[in-house]
């Protein structure tokens, strides 16, 4: 579920301790088997796999055949058996609801936004900002989220300026490597104790401003059962196939 980039001297000098049987027909017809440098002789395969380009199509994108997709996939969607939890659901989207300050417009947009993020992750959206006091859970959710999606998609920082759009970041853009455009299907998601992080300009469209309700701060018994669910695979899973199943999604 990972991929790594060479150029053909570095990718010799990664893997030239593999060797293979190679069977080696001499002029007399005479045929003899030989230990053989296995990526030298790969390399040079008539039947190669190849791509005219590599790309990134997440569903509902469909990538074209001459196209290397580098979409892998959510680490949830590789779970196939798993024991279904629904007091995990209910405890998290109890959660959420409460991080949506308990407005029931509010909660039915976030669990769709994060419904559509599972189920159409090339579709671009808004970004929401959650306020609240330190303590109150905005954190277990970007868990929540790197528990389903995988650790590799989701990145989470207190200094964007400097980690994301910044000229040289080592999650984003890594000095003195080569780089390559393609699409941009990120999301994101802000949370802040600040009550005045963000100052909108009239009709803004982009951002979702919520203010949380606070009444988690401290409940020590509902966060311990937050974190036990959250290393719970089957708990996981079990919300993750709960967002999925959300209908109507492709044009929310």
């Amino acid at each position: 579920n990972e991929f790594l980039f060479f150029n053909k001297k570095s990718l010799t000098e990664s893997y030239e301790e593999i060797k293979c049987k190679k069977i080696v027909v001499d002029k007399d017809n005479i045929e003899t088997i030989k230990e053989v440098c296995f990526i030298k002789e790969w390399l040079l395969y008539e039947n190669i796999r190849k791509y005219d380009d590599i790309d990134v199509y997440p569903p509902p994108l469909v990538c074209p055949k001459n196209i290397f997709n580098l979409w892998t996939g959510f680490a949830m969607d590789k779970i196939e058996n798993y024991e279904n939890k629904q007091e995990a659901i209910d405890l998290f989207l109890k959660h959420i609801k409460i991080l949506c300050g308990n407005e029931e417009p509010v909660y039915q947009y976030i669990i769709r936004w994060i419904g559509q993020m599972i189920q159409f992750p090339a579709i671009k959206t808004t970004f929401p900002l959650f306020i609240s006091g330190e303590g109150a859970g905005k954190g277990s959710l970007m868990r929540l989220f790197a528990k389903m999606l995988g650790e590799a998609k989701v990145f989470e920082t207190s200094k964007p300026s400097r980690d994301v759009w910044g000229n040289f970041n080592g999650s984003m853009n890594i000095k003195n490597v080569k780089t390559m455009v393609i699409k941009s299907f990120h999301r994101f998601f802000g949370s802040t104790n600040n009550e005045e992080a963000m100052n909108p300009p009239k009709g803004d469209r982009r951002n979702i401003i919520i203010r949380s309700s606070d009444e988690l701060i401290g409940n020590t018994e509902h966060f311990t059962k937050i974190y036990n669910y959250i290393d719970d695979v089957d708990a996981v899973k079990s919300i993750f196939e709960y967002f999925k199943s959300i209908p109507n999604l492709e044009n929310f």
